[in-house]
């Protein structure tokens, strides 16, 4: 999942996070199969949502 094959979707240019350049991704190793480096890719993907609200 690749933020500049994201941004061609027809359509996706209306997402806010599209619109906004705010597209992260996390490799698919980590996200698309079951096993131990999935708890890895929870992470990554925690720390992507946390950074972008801010301070809270």
């Amino acid at each position: 999942y690749r933020g500049d094959i994201v941004r061609r979707r027809p359509g996706w240019e209306a997402v806010p996070a599209v619109r906004d350049d705010r597209i992260h991704a996390v490799t698919e190793a980590f996200l698309g199969r079951p096993g131990p480096r999935l708890v890895d890719g929870y992470r990554a993907l925690r720390t992507l949502i946390e950074d972008a609200r801010g301070p809270h």
